[in-house]
C-alpha cells in the first residue's frame, strides 16, 4: 500500500472509534447518574459533596459518561488498533504479541 492509502485507512479507522466512542458516551451518559450514586454511597458517613461552580455537576456527568463510553469502546478501540498494525507484522512478531 502507498502513504496515501494507509493514511486513507488510518482516517476510516479513527473515524469508526470516534463514532464507537459517541455512541458509547450517550449510553454512557444514562450509566453515569447510578455511578455517582454508588460513589456518593462508598463516601464515609458525615462526608458532604459541594459544587464550586454554577455547572460543575453537568460538567461531573458528562466527564464520567464519557469514561464510561470509553470503557465500553475499548474492544472496539483494542480491534481496530490490532486491525491496522497487523498488516505489517510478521507472523513471529505476531505470535508474540499474543501471549
Amino acid at each position: 500500500m502507498s502513504l496515501v492509502e494507509h493514511l486513507d485507512e488510518l482516517r476510516r479507522r479513527i473515524i469508526v472509534v470516534a463514532v464507537t466512542v459517541a455512541v458509547a458516551a450517550v449510553a454512557g451518559f444514562f450509566l453515569a447518574q447510578p455511578a455517582i450514586a454508588l460513589l456518593l454511597n462508598a463516601l464515609p458517613e458525615g462526608s458532604e459533596v459541594i459544587q464550586l461552580r454554577v455547572l460543575e455537576g453537568l460538567g461531573v456527568q458528562v466527564r464520567l459518561a464519557l469514561f464510561i463510553g470509553l470503557a465500553l469502546a475499548m474492544p472496539v478501540i483494542l480491534y481496530e488498533l490490532w486491525a491496522f498494525v497487523t498488516p505489517g507484522l510478521t507472523r513471529t512478531e505476531r505470535r508474540v504479541v499474543w501471549p
